[in-house]
């Protein structure tokens, strides 16, 4: 019998059966506890809620066919291999009415949240504090001027002039200076390890090294900025530094 000349109740009756035995296939139950199968790792997991994804889409038992834990992996993978797309989808994501909707909604529960774990973690946030402290450079005016003059006033990682350098402030594009860069993370706070970047090249390189942040990969990369910030990191800012006063060592009075 062709199937287009089922009835409606004969085709609902094969696709119970159908799902009845992919539902028999992918779902075992020990010691009382429905376990699904994970097809990224191939093992069982407990089915709920802890475990699994929700996923409309699946008639079957309402889960994603991927554990919470290898969609973790598999979905880190996939922005580390595509992070220019993924940071096209996820701006265009917070521009659109659904995100805007939904921060309206939980943007209180955020607030309460965010407020619990700064009370439970005070010490996580002082030490932050005190690191983001000691990382703020000791260079005069003169020398800051310098660098800039140096870069022809531009980001020394992408190029961007600094009359361009525009930053969302308040809902609003406002102009700022650069930020003063920290090459080495934990190297000096002086004028050997202080380069312009504009705040999107900032907030991207963080903690990482020169080498492994600005490569090929980069998209911003090409070998005569590279070459120029080695310049000015080996040799050039010795032309600029000016000699600080050492610190006097007053002695207590008896």
């Amino acid at each position: 019998m062709a199937y287009n000349k089922l009835t409606f109740e004969e085709k609902q009756q094969r696709k119970e059966e159908r799902n009845k035995l992919k539902y028999d296939k992918e779902h075992k139950i020990i010691d009382g506890l429905i376990y699904k199968w994970c097809n990224v790792d191939n093992h069982w997991v407990i089915m709920n809620d802890k475990h699994f994804y929700r996923n409309k889409k699946n008639s079957i038992d309402g889960y994603s066919s991927r554990c919470i834990e290898c969609e973790k992996i598999k979905s880190t993978q996939w922005i580390k291999d595509n992070y220019t797309k993924h940071k096209k989808i996820h701006k265009k994501y917070r521009g659109s009415n659904k995100y805007k909707e939904w921060n309206k909604n939980n943007q209180l529960k955020m607030k309460d949240s965010i407020r619990e774990w700064l009370i439970k973690n005070k010490d996580r946030v002082n030490q932050y504090s005190k690191n983001h402290r000691q990382k703020e450079h000791r260079i005069t005016d003169e020398e800051w001027n310098a660098c800039k003059f140096y870069f022809n006033h531009r980001c020394a990682y992408c190029g961007l002039p600094i009359e361009e350098h525009f930053v969302p402030r308040r809902k609003k594009l406002m102009w700022m200076d650069f930020s003063k860069d920290h090459v080495i993370w934990d190297g000096k706070d002086n004028l050997k390890n202080c380069i312009p970047a504009c705040n999107s090249c900032n907030s991207s390189k963080k903690q990482q090294s020169l080498n492994n942040w600005y490569s090929k990969n980069n998209p911003n990369y090409t070998y005569e900025r590279y070459y120029k910030i080695y310049q000015w990191l080996r040799f050039d800012y010795k032309k600029y530094i000016q000699k600080r006063k050492p610190k006097q060592k007053y002695e207590r009075k008896k």
